[in-house]
Parts: C-alpha cells; structure tokens; sequence
C-alpha cells in the first residue's frame, strides 16, 4: 500500500470531562532528507498533572496506528535534547534516535533537539 498522497495532517485530542488535556498531530515529514511515506509526529503534548497516567500513550498509539493504516512506513519526531523525560517515553515505545540534531535559535535561546524515528509495519 503506498503512503496517504493527499499530505493530510490528522489531530487528535484527549479530554477528561470537558477539560482538554492532551493533544497530537501528524503529517507529511518536513524534513529536507525525509524518504518515500515518512510522516512525522509533529506534536504529542500532555497536561503536567496528566502525565504518567497513561494517556500520552495512548495518543500516541493512535497517531501511530493511524499513520500504519494509511500507509505510512516511518514516522519521526524532533525532541528537546535536554528533555530526558519526553526521550525516556519515546524510546519506552520503540522509537530510536537517528543520530539526527537540529539547532534552532528563537529569540535569545538557542535549542537542541535530535529526532527519533519509528518504523512501521
């Protein structure tokens, strides 16, 4: 099956009642050395008080279920370097780091993320 070629980026939310509490979105990859059905995992964001519970999970199972479905066959995602807790989840889901790193300045800072990639089959 070849990739979703209509490029069409998909969101999904997590709620607790009428509280939004997480979110995610995928989508064609960006990336300049990205190859044939890449997407990536642009966000996968959790309320503080929510994580660790077991919803970031499943946010993410289901953008990455979505994406095997139609076709994809990589996924990646860019992560702060510093943020040890966001690449211990990634890595508890099988996702590699690709020996990838990007730096970006925004404003006065200056940010290092490196990206991880997970094959689908």
């Amino acid at each position: 099956m070849d990739a979703d070629p209509s490029g069409e980026r998909r969101a999904w939310v997590a709620r607790l009642g009428p509280a939004l509490i997480g979110f995610a979105d995928t989508g064609p990859c960006r990336d300049a050395d990205a190859v044939d059905a890449q997407a990536e995992l642009f966000t996968l964001h959790l309320s503080p008080s929510q994580q660790r519970g077991g919803v970031g999970r499943a946010l993410l199972a289901r953008a990455v279920e979505d994406l095997r479905q139609r076709g994809w066959r990589l996924v990646s995602a860019w992560v702060l370097s510093g943020n040890r807790n966001a690449r211990h989840f990634y890595e508890a889901q099988g996702w590699k780091w690709d020996g990838q790193t990007l730096t970006e300045r925004i404003g006065s800072a200056t940010l290092i993320e490196v990206r991880y990639a997970l094959h689908l089959k």
